[in-house]
Protein backbone atom coordinates (compact mmCIF):
# COMPACT_ATOMS: atom_id res chain seq x y z
CA UNK A 1 0.00 0.00 0.00
CA UNK A 2 2.78 2.37 0.99
CA UNK A 3 5.40 2.12 -1.66
CA UNK A 4 8.68 3.96 -1.70
CA UNK A 5 8.59 7.28 -3.55
CA UNK A 6 11.60 6.26 -5.66
CA UNK A 7 9.68 3.21 -6.99
CA UNK A 8 6.61 5.19 -8.16
CA UNK A 9 6.59 5.24 -12.02
CA UNK A 10 4.76 8.56 -12.07
CA UNK A 11 7.45 10.19 -9.95
CA UNK A 12 10.16 8.58 -12.05
CA UNK A 13 8.54 10.02 -15.14
CA UNK A 14 8.45 13.49 -13.55
CA UNK A 15 12.09 13.22 -12.54
CA UNK A 16 13.15 12.14 -16.02
CA UNK A 17 11.15 14.91 -17.69
CA UNK A 18 12.78 17.49 -15.42
CA UNK A 19 16.22 16.10 -16.23
CA UNK A 20 15.41 16.24 -19.96
CA UNK A 21 14.30 19.87 -19.58
CA UNK A 22 17.65 20.68 -17.97
CA UNK A 23 19.46 18.88 -20.81
CA UNK A 24 17.48 20.80 -23.43
CA UNK A 25 18.32 24.11 -21.82
CA UNK A 26 21.99 23.18 -21.76
CA UNK A 27 21.87 22.24 -25.48
CA UNK A 28 20.21 25.55 -26.45
CA UNK A 29 22.85 27.56 -24.56
CA UNK A 30 25.74 25.73 -26.32
CA UNK A 31 27.58 28.28 -28.63
CA UNK A 32 28.72 25.62 -31.07
CA UNK A 33 26.74 25.30 -34.32
CA UNK A 34 24.52 22.38 -34.90
CA UNK A 35 26.33 21.53 -38.15
CA UNK A 36 29.52 20.85 -36.24
CA UNK A 37 30.29 17.16 -36.23
CA UNK A 38 31.15 17.15 -32.54
CA UNK A 39 27.88 19.00 -31.71
CA UNK A 40 25.90 16.48 -33.70
CA UNK A 41 27.66 13.65 -31.97
CA UNK A 42 26.93 15.20 -28.56
CA UNK A 43 23.29 16.20 -29.26
CA UNK A 44 22.04 13.03 -30.87
CA UNK A 45 22.65 10.71 -27.88
CA UNK A 46 20.78 13.10 -25.58
CA UNK A 47 17.76 13.24 -27.87
CA UNK A 48 17.80 9.48 -28.30
CA UNK A 49 17.88 8.97 -24.53
CA UNK A 50 14.97 11.38 -24.15
CA UNK A 51 12.94 9.53 -26.77
CA UNK A 52 13.71 6.17 -25.13
CA UNK A 53 12.66 7.52 -21.72
CA UNK A 54 9.31 8.64 -23.15
CA UNK A 55 8.79 5.31 -24.90
CA UNK A 56 9.69 3.16 -21.85
CA UNK A 57 7.41 5.04 -19.41
CA UNK A 58 4.16 2.97 -18.89
CA UNK A 59 2.18 6.07 -17.93
CA UNK A 60 2.77 7.84 -21.24
CA UNK A 61 0.44 7.28 -24.20
CA UNK A 62 1.86 6.59 -27.68
CA UNK A 63 0.35 9.72 -29.16
CA UNK A 64 2.03 11.91 -26.48
CA UNK A 65 5.58 10.93 -27.52
CA UNK A 66 6.99 13.87 -29.46
CA UNK A 67 10.19 14.64 -31.19
CA UNK A 68 12.61 16.52 -28.97
CA UNK A 69 13.79 18.69 -31.84
CA UNK A 70 10.22 19.85 -32.49
CA UNK A 71 9.83 20.79 -28.82
CA UNK A 72 13.03 22.80 -28.94
CA UNK A 73 11.87 24.70 -32.03
CA UNK A 74 8.35 25.50 -30.67
CA UNK A 75 8.38 27.82 -27.60
CA UNK A 76 4.63 27.42 -27.12
CA UNK A 77 5.06 23.69 -26.58
CA UNK A 78 7.83 24.43 -24.10
CA UNK A 79 5.51 26.77 -22.15
CA UNK A 80 2.79 24.10 -22.18
CA UNK A 81 5.27 21.55 -20.89
CA UNK A 82 6.33 23.87 -18.08
CA UNK A 83 2.70 24.41 -17.17
CA UNK A 84 2.16 20.65 -17.15
CA UNK A 85 5.24 20.29 -14.99
CA UNK A 86 3.87 22.77 -12.48
CA UNK A 87 0.56 20.88 -12.39
CA UNK A 88 2.49 17.65 -11.90
CA UNK A 89 4.44 19.19 -9.03
CA UNK A 90 1.20 20.32 -7.38
CA UNK A 91 -0.26 16.84 -7.80
CA UNK A 92 2.94 15.39 -6.36
CA UNK A 93 2.70 17.64 -3.29
CA UNK A 94 -0.97 16.72 -2.77
CA UNK A 95 -0.13 13.02 -3.10
CA UNK A 96 2.72 13.27 -0.62
CA UNK A 97 0.41 15.03 1.85
CA UNK A 98 -2.21 12.34 1.34
CA UNK A 99 0.49 9.70 1.83
CA UNK A 100 1.48 11.27 5.15
CA UNK A 101 -2.14 11.29 6.32
CA UNK A 102 -2.54 7.66 5.31
CA UNK A 103 0.67 6.76 7.14
CA UNK A 104 -0.59 8.43 10.33
CA UNK A 105 -3.94 6.66 9.98
CA UNK A 106 -2.14 3.35 9.47
CA UNK A 107 -0.01 3.87 12.60
CA UNK A 108 -3.06 4.67 14.76
CA UNK A 109 -4.93 1.63 13.42
CA UNK A 110 -1.87 -0.56 14.04
CA UNK A 111 -1.65 0.55 17.68
CA UNK A 112 -5.39 0.03 18.20
CA UNK A 113 -5.17 -3.44 16.64
CA UNK A 114 -2.32 -4.36 19.02
CA UNK A 115 -4.38 -3.30 22.04
CA UNK A 116 -7.38 -5.33 20.80
CA UNK A 117 -5.20 -8.41 20.31
CA UNK A 118 -3.84 -8.12 23.86
CA UNK A 119 -7.36 -7.76 25.30
CA UNK A 120 -8.55 -10.81 23.33
CA UNK A 121 -5.65 -12.90 24.66
CA UNK A 122 -6.45 -11.95 28.26
CA UNK A 123 -10.13 -12.78 27.75
CA UNK A 124 -9.26 -16.21 26.31
CA UNK A 125 -7.05 -16.98 29.34
CA UNK A 126 -9.83 -15.99 31.77
CA UNK A 127 -12.39 -18.13 29.91
CA UNK A 128 -10.09 -21.20 29.99
CA UNK A 129 -9.52 -20.81 33.73
CA UNK A 130 -13.25 -20.50 34.43
CA UNK A 131 -14.02 -23.59 32.31
CA UNK A 132 -11.58 -25.61 34.47
CA UNK A 133 -13.32 -24.36 37.64
CA UNK A 134 -16.78 -25.30 36.36
CA UNK A 135 -15.62 -28.82 35.44
CA UNK A 136 -14.28 -29.36 38.98
CA UNK A 137 -17.52 -28.13 40.55
CA UNK A 138 -19.61 -30.44 38.36
CA UNK A 139 -17.49 -33.43 39.44
CA UNK A 140 -17.98 -32.47 43.08
CA UNK A 141 -21.77 -32.23 42.57
CA UNK A 142 -21.89 -35.73 41.02
CA UNK A 143 -19.95 -37.23 43.96
CA UNK A 144 -22.32 -35.60 46.48
CA UNK A 145 -25.37 -36.95 44.61
CA UNK A 146 -23.98 -40.50 44.73
CA UNK A 147 -23.24 -40.26 48.46
CA UNK A 148 -26.70 -38.89 49.22
CA UNK A 149 -28.32 -41.78 47.31
CA UNK A 150 -26.29 -44.34 49.32
CA UNK A 151 -27.22 -42.66 52.61
CA UNK A 152 -30.91 -42.65 51.70
CA UNK A 153 -30.79 -46.37 50.89
CA UNK A 154 -29.15 -47.15 54.25
CA UNK A 155 -31.73 -45.13 56.15
CA UNK A 156 -34.66 -46.89 54.44
CA UNK A 157 -33.14 -50.23 55.51
CA UNK A 158 -32.82 -49.05 59.11
CA UNK A 159 -36.44 -47.87 59.12
CA UNK A 160 -37.60 -51.33 57.95
CA UNK A 161 -35.66 -53.03 60.75
CA UNK A 162 -37.09 -50.60 63.31
CA UNK A 163 -40.66 -51.38 62.18
CA UNK A 164 -40.01 -55.12 62.55
CA UNK A 165 -38.65 -54.55 66.02
CA UNK A 166 -41.72 -52.49 66.94
CA UNK A 167 -43.95 -55.44 66.00
CA UNK A 168 -41.88 -57.79 68.12
CA UNK A 169 -42.04 -55.37 71.06
CA UNK A 170 -45.86 -55.23 70.87
CA UNK A 171 -46.03 -59.03 70.89
CA UNK A 172 -43.73 -59.12 73.89
CA UNK A 173 -45.95 -56.62 75.74
CA UNK A 174 -49.01 -58.86 75.13
CA UNK A 175 -47.17 -61.82 76.60
CA UNK A 176 -45.88 -59.83 79.57
CA UNK A 177 -49.44 -58.82 80.56
CA UNK A 178 -50.20 -62.49 81.38
CA UNK A 179 -47.29 -62.85 83.80
CA UNK A 180 -47.32 -62.57 87.58
CA UNK A 181 -46.93 -59.33 89.57
CA UNK A 182 -43.37 -60.39 90.25
CA UNK A 183 -42.60 -59.48 86.64
CA UNK A 184 -44.13 -55.97 86.99
CA UNK A 185 -40.75 -54.45 87.72
CA UNK A 186 -39.44 -56.18 84.63
CA UNK A 187 -42.30 -54.69 82.61
CA UNK A 188 -41.42 -51.23 83.90
CA UNK A 189 -37.84 -51.74 82.83
CA UNK A 190 -39.01 -52.95 79.46
CA UNK A 191 -41.19 -49.84 79.14
CA UNK A 192 -38.10 -47.78 79.87
CA UNK A 193 -36.26 -49.68 77.16
CA UNK A 194 -39.17 -49.00 74.82
CA UNK A 195 -38.99 -45.34 75.70
CA UNK A 196 -35.28 -45.36 74.88
CA UNK A 197 -35.97 -47.07 71.60
CA UNK A 198 -38.59 -44.41 70.90
CA UNK A 199 -35.94 -41.78 71.53
CA UNK A 200 -33.68 -43.60 69.10
CA UNK A 201 -36.49 -43.63 66.55
CA UNK A 202 -36.99 -39.91 67.06
CA UNK A 203 -33.26 -39.47 66.51
CA UNK A 204 -33.55 -41.45 63.28
CA UNK A 205 -36.39 -39.17 62.20
CA UNK A 206 -34.20 -36.19 63.00
CA UNK A 207 -31.49 -37.76 60.88
CA UNK A 208 -34.01 -38.06 58.05
CA UNK A 209 -34.87 -34.41 58.44
CA UNK A 210 -31.19 -33.63 58.28
CA UNK A 211 -30.95 -35.65 55.11
CA UNK A 212 -33.78 -33.59 53.65
CA UNK A 213 -31.92 -30.48 54.74
CA UNK A 214 -28.82 -31.84 53.01
CA UNK A 215 -30.87 -32.41 49.87
CA UNK A 216 -32.10 -28.83 49.94
CA UNK A 217 -28.55 -27.69 50.50
CA UNK A 218 -27.39 -29.77 47.58
CA UNK A 219 -30.09 -28.12 45.47
CA UNK A 220 -28.80 -24.73 46.58
CA UNK A 221 -25.28 -25.87 45.76
CA UNK A 222 -26.41 -26.91 42.29
CA UNK A 223 -27.94 -23.47 41.78
CA UNK A 224 -24.70 -21.90 42.90
CA UNK A 225 -22.82 -24.12 40.47
CA UNK A 226 -25.03 -22.89 37.64
CA UNK A 227 -24.45 -19.30 38.69
CA UNK A 228 -20.67 -19.80 38.93
CA UNK A 229 -20.34 -21.50 35.55
CA UNK A 230 -17.49 -19.25 34.39
CA UNK A 231 -15.66 -18.52 37.64
CA UNK A 232 -12.55 -19.85 39.32
CA UNK A 233 -11.51 -17.57 42.15
CA UNK A 234 -13.37 -19.55 44.89
CA UNK A 235 -11.78 -22.93 44.17
CA UNK A 236 -9.98 -23.32 47.52
CA UNK A 237 -13.08 -22.36 49.51
CA UNK A 238 -15.22 -24.89 47.63
CA UNK A 239 -12.63 -27.59 48.24
CA UNK A 240 -12.73 -26.88 51.99
CA UNK A 241 -16.54 -27.00 52.00
CA UNK A 242 -16.46 -30.30 50.11
CA UNK A 243 -14.12 -31.75 52.74
CA UNK A 244 -16.45 -30.53 55.52
CA UNK A 245 -19.44 -32.15 53.79
CA UNK A 246 -17.52 -35.40 53.38
CA UNK A 247 -16.62 -35.41 57.09
CA UNK A 248 -20.23 -34.64 57.99
CA UNK A 249 -21.55 -37.50 55.84
CA UNK A 250 -18.97 -39.88 57.32
CA UNK A 251 -20.06 -38.91 60.85
CA UNK A 252 -23.72 -39.53 59.90
CA UNK A 253 -22.76 -42.94 58.49
CA UNK A 254 -20.89 -43.91 61.65
CA UNK A 255 -23.81 -42.80 63.83
CA UNK A 256 -26.26 -44.77 61.72
CA UNK A 257 -24.02 -47.82 62.06
CA UNK A 258 -23.97 -47.36 65.86
CA UNK A 259 -27.76 -47.14 65.95
CA UNK A 260 -28.01 -50.31 63.88
CA UNK A 261 -25.65 -52.14 66.22
CA UNK A 262 -27.69 -51.04 69.22
CA UNK A 263 -30.92 -52.18 67.58
CA UNK A 264 -29.39 -55.57 66.71
CA UNK A 265 -28.21 -56.04 70.27
CA UNK A 266 -31.65 -55.13 71.59
CA UNK A 267 -33.30 -57.55 69.18
CA UNK A 268 -31.13 -60.36 70.48
CA UNK A 269 -32.03 -59.39 74.02
CA UNK A 270 -35.76 -59.43 73.16
CA UNK A 271 -35.42 -62.91 71.66
CA UNK A 272 -33.73 -64.11 74.82
CA UNK A 273 -36.57 -62.62 76.85
CA UNK A 274 -39.17 -64.47 74.76
CA UNK A 275 -37.37 -67.77 75.35
CA UNK A 276 -37.07 -67.14 79.06
CA UNK A 277 -40.72 -66.10 79.45
CA UNK A 278 -41.80 -69.39 77.85
CA UNK A 279 -39.95 -71.28 80.56
CA UNK A 280 -40.91 -71.73 84.21
CA UNK A 281 -40.92 -69.18 87.00
CA UNK A 282 -37.45 -70.34 87.99
CA UNK A 283 -36.13 -68.65 84.88
CA UNK A 284 -37.58 -65.34 86.13
CA UNK A 285 -34.67 -64.94 88.52
CA UNK A 286 -32.31 -65.34 85.58
CA UNK A 287 -34.32 -62.73 83.75
CA UNK A 288 -33.94 -60.39 86.71
CA UNK A 289 -30.19 -60.81 86.60
CA UNK A 290 -30.26 -60.17 82.87
CA UNK A 291 -32.40 -57.12 83.47
CA UNK A 292 -29.74 -55.86 85.85
CA UNK A 293 -27.24 -56.29 83.07
CA UNK A 294 -29.64 -54.54 80.74
CA UNK A 295 -29.88 -51.67 83.15
CA UNK A 296 -26.14 -51.33 82.97
CA UNK A 297 -26.38 -51.43 79.20
CA UNK A 298 -29.22 -48.92 79.35
CA UNK A 299 -27.01 -46.62 81.36
CA UNK A 300 -24.38 -47.06 78.71
CA UNK A 301 -27.03 -46.29 76.11
CA UNK A 302 -27.95 -43.10 77.99
CA UNK A 303 -24.29 -42.13 77.98
CA UNK A 304 -24.21 -42.81 74.26
CA UNK A 305 -27.33 -40.68 73.83
CA UNK A 306 -25.64 -37.85 75.69
CA UNK A 307 -22.68 -38.23 73.41
CA UNK A 308 -25.02 -38.17 70.43
CA UNK A 309 -26.62 -35.00 71.74
CA UNK A 310 -23.23 -33.39 72.11
CA UNK A 311 -22.37 -34.45 68.59
CA UNK A 312 -25.74 -33.04 67.47
CA UNK A 313 -24.79 -29.68 68.97
CA UNK A 314 -21.41 -29.86 67.26
CA UNK A 315 -23.16 -30.67 63.99
CA UNK A 316 -25.49 -27.70 64.44
CA UNK A 317 -22.48 -25.45 65.02
CA UNK A 318 -20.79 -26.95 61.96
CA UNK A 319 -23.98 -26.31 59.96
CA UNK A 320 -24.03 -22.68 61.07
CA UNK A 321 -20.40 -22.28 60.08
CA UNK A 322 -21.14 -23.94 56.74
CA UNK A 323 -24.09 -21.62 56.13
CA UNK A 324 -21.90 -18.61 56.94
CA UNK A 325 -19.28 -19.84 54.51
CA UNK A 326 -21.93 -20.32 51.85
CA UNK A 327 -23.31 -16.85 52.45
CA UNK A 328 -19.80 -15.43 52.05
CA UNK A 329 -19.39 -17.51 48.90
CA UNK A 330 -22.67 -16.16 47.48
CA UNK A 331 -21.54 -12.60 48.19
CA UNK A 332 -18.23 -13.26 46.45
CA UNK A 333 -19.99 -14.88 43.50
CA UNK A 334 -22.36 -11.92 43.15
CA UNK A 335 -19.41 -9.53 43.21
CA UNK A 336 -17.59 -11.58 40.58
CA UNK A 337 -20.71 -11.69 38.39
CA UNK A 338 -21.14 -7.92 38.69
CA UNK A 339 -17.47 -7.34 37.83
CA UNK A 340 -17.71 -9.72 34.87
CA UNK A 341 -20.85 -7.99 33.59
CA UNK A 342 -19.25 -4.55 33.97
Amino acid sequence: MFRNIKEDPFLLFVERSMQEEVNRNSVQEDPKPVNDEEGVQKATPTSSLQEESFREDPLMETDEVQDVSAVEEDPEDFAAITEVMEQIEQQLLSKTEELKNLQQRYDSLYEENGKNLLDNANLHKALDARRVTVDGLERMKDELDVKNACLKHDLTATLATVEQRDLKITKLEDSLEKLDQTISCLEEKLSKAEQREYELETEILENEERIDDLKSRNANMQQMLEETFKMRENEELLKQENEDLKAYLKSLQTKADGVLEQLVSRETEILNLEKKLAESSAVVSDLKREMVEREAKAEEATEELEKLRKEKKERAEADTRLMAKRAALKIRVSKIVKSAQS
